[in-house]
């Protein structure tokens, strides 16, 4: 958990560092904006403990337990655009997500068309119980024992920051 954390913030410092030259002040100040956003909600996110029970059944019924879950929560206030990039870095990254049950997509508030076209695995009108899910934002994680760990928000303006972290998720809990 430590080692991507500090990978992610030493990618970031070095791009802000070697564009700084190049780039006006507002720029860096939306960066660091950015930055400091997923540092807070890393840290008020993870090693939380999720305790609903659509969440539980899913475990149960999968038989999950000690098992690493892809988490892809959003909900009906969630930007639209963000939610179709990172269904597109799956589809590159993780082709079988809609079929893989260690995949988990959790949404609320859609439509059955929407949840049929995107492959919804549990629809809470409640969230998970985590204090992120009052943002109505995307975000993403991997859970362990309920646990929570690996907490990230993708942003459609750094995609390539959402693409490196599902990059490193795939090869240390989705590679054979």
């Amino acid at each position: 958990m430590k080692n991507l954390f500090l990978l992610y913030s030493l990618t970031f410092f070095l791009i802000i560092s070697h564009n700084s030259c190049s780039r006006s002040n507002h720029d860096i100040s939306i960066d660091k904006m950015i930055m400091y956003n997923h540092v807070f909600s890393s840290i008020h996110n993870n090693n939380q403990v999720i305790n609903n029970e659509q969440f539980k059944s899913y475990i149960e019924k999968h038989n999950l337990h000690n098992e690493n879950i892809f988490v892809v929560r959003y909900s009906f206030f969630s930007c639209y655009s963000c939610v179709k990039m990172l269904y597109k870095l799956f589809e590159d990254t993780l082709p079988d997500f809609k079929t893989n049950k260690k995949v988990l997509i959790i949404v609320s508030g859609f439509k059955k068309e929407v949840k049929d076209y995107f492959s919804i695995k549990i629809d809470t009108n409640l969230g998970i119980g985590l204090p992120y899910d009052e943002t109505g934002s995307v975000y993403v994680m991997i859970v362990n024992n309920f646990i929570t760990n690996h907490f990230f928000e993708p942003d459609k303006a750094n995609p390539g920051i959402a693409e490196m972290y599902i990059g490193e998720i795939k090869r240390r809990y989705f590679l054979d």
